[in-house]
């Protein structure tokens, strides 16, 4: 198997240069997925104007997502499209000044959405240096100063204090870069870019993602024909890089990174020397070493892979030896295992993801079916299940229509469970000031024993209940008594 020379995205923009030359609850109640829960799904939601490849695609302060630029199989794009989440439909956005494939996107701290760098194409090194801040309120852009490297497909992240790093990538499919930037809002008119340490190596179809610490984890990519393991950890303080403790097990590029709820980073896929890869890679920050993890049903490089808000990944589409893929894999860190999750509408390869506010998980364009490139989105939408069903007690007797006093003591029985196979439990309260003294004493025998002293006229209240649990409610049952 033949490494690609370049990234999904920027082996297309390769391509087509090549022809030219020749003629991307809310009601706090939590349900789980039982035996009638509606399924894990993905199905076809509205379709863009322009099919795109190597698009950016962020999700705005209005819970819209912007799909910047990106690539036709004939030109480079400044359109944009908005997708609205309650609509299902794509709605034509601002024009940007510069087209763009493959440049840099974010979400920033005021709401505004940073479009920077990239391809302008047609030709091979064209850079696309302008910097644009898009405003969902306006529905317009405003410029801002350029970047301080021409870099096309890198990586970005959010850091902690609300700059964008972008790391890598190419100078517009020539050669791969080692260089970083980032984006302060704070600097400038609008904001400026400011260069920083370079990477240990120069890195193109890397990962990198920012853990709980603040620092952001690189890893693998390629350069040329030459695919890397290692991985190195950027420093927000210092702005600079160092290699981590170990490198991962297996050499891969197009792989894909997600962070854990446990603050570990998944490393799944890709494609390695040898072909395409369905191993994964865990990193945990506290040893800065990579273990094994387990294995995916299929090989796939230039997927999706999206954290969602169970804190499971939904890995999507991306390619293998011989086609682009439909099929999708689901990541439980509970169980550190794979499942296999619904198809995709159609093949899906080097898309944009985006979670949304609703936790369903939009993707967008990419490479289909034929090496065709897409305007079609798909929807996923997580498994939801049914309301949860009452829960009763079973073999339980019937709380008593009144409690008489046998000597100084009253007596309750009751061990029983519920339809959900809890224990009943039983509380006993005073209510009103009436004078007296009780204890509450329980047997192994399922009783419970009321002892009373100058009791009589006493009133109690007495609780059977049970939490709530998967798929069922609370029980509460409490009935009042005046003792006789």
């Amino acid at each position: 198997m033949t490494l690609q020379t370049f990234p999904s995205h920027t082996k297309a923009r390769a391509v087509l240069i090549g022809v030219c030359a020749l003629g991307l609850s809310a009601t706090g109640v939590v349900f789980a997925a039982g035996a009638n829960a509606t399924p894990d799904s993905f199905s076809p939601t509205g379709s863009m104007s322009t099919p795109r490849l190597d698009a950016t695609a962020v999700l705005a302060a209005n819970g819209k997502v912007l799909v910047a630029g990106g690539q036709t199989l004939s030109a480079t794009l400044n359109s944009t499209s908005v997708y609205d989440p309650s609509a299902g439909t794509f709605s034509a956005g601002p024009t940007m000044t510069t087209a763009r494939s493959g440049g840099i996107g974010a979400a920033l701290s005021n709401g505004l959405v940073l479009v920077a760098g990239g391809f302008a194409g047609p030709s091979a090194g064209s850079y696309a240096y302008s910097t644009q801040l898009y405003n969902p309120t306006t529905n317009s852009f405003v410029s801002s100063n350029d970047v301080s490297v021409g870099m096309v497909d890198p990586t970005s992240v959010l850091l902690a204090d609300g700059r964008v790093l972008a790391t890598g990538g190419t100078n517009g499919g020539i050669s791969t870069l080692s260089s970083s930037q980032t984006f302060n809002l704070a600097s400038g008119v609008n904001g400026a870019w400011t260069t920083q340490g370079p990477m240990t190596i120069a890195r193109v179809n890397h990962t990198a993602t920012r853990l709980t610490s603040g620092y952001v984890l690189v890893a693998g990519g390629q350069a040329s024909s030459t695919t890397y393991s290692s991985a190195e950890l950027y420093n927000p303080t210092s702005n600079t890089f160092s290699s981590t403790t170990g490198p991962m097990a297996a050499a891969r590029t197009g792989a894909t990174a997600s962070l854990l709820p446990n603050g570990k980073v998944l490393i799944a896929g890709g494609q390695g020397p040898s072909g395409y890869l369905n191993g994964t890679e865990v990193y945990d920050p506290s040893s800065g070493t990579f273990s094994s993890g387990p294995s995916m049903a299929a090989g796939r490089a230039f997927a999706t892979a999206t954290t969602l808000s169970n804190g499971k990944v939904l890995i999507a589409g991306g390619m293998d030896t011989s086609t682009y893929l439909a099929t999708s894999e689901i990541y439980d860190p509970a169980t550190n295992l794979f499942s296999a999750g619904p198809a995709l509408s159609v093949p899906r390869s080097s898309a944009t993801d985006t979670l949304l506010n609703n936790g369903k998980v939009l993707l967008v364009g990419g490479y289909g079916a034929g090496s065709a490139i897409l305007s079609s989105a798909d929807l996923f939408t997580p498994a939801a299940a049914d309301p949860p069903v009452a829960q009763t007690p079973v073999g339980c007797s019937a709380m008593p229509k009144k409690l008489k006093q046998t000597g100084n003591s009253v007596v309750l029985k009751t061990r029983c469970s519920t339809n959900a196979g809890q224990a009943v439990r039983v509380s006993v309260k005073r209510v009103g000031k009436k004078k007296g003294t009780y204890k509450v004493l329980r047997s192994g025998a399922g009783k419970v024993t009321i002892r009373t002293k100058n009791a009589r006229g006493l009133k109690l209240k007495v609780t059977r209940s049970a939490p709530a649990t998967t798929g069922y409610n609370a029980y509460v049952k409490a009935k009042t008594y005046t003792i006789k």
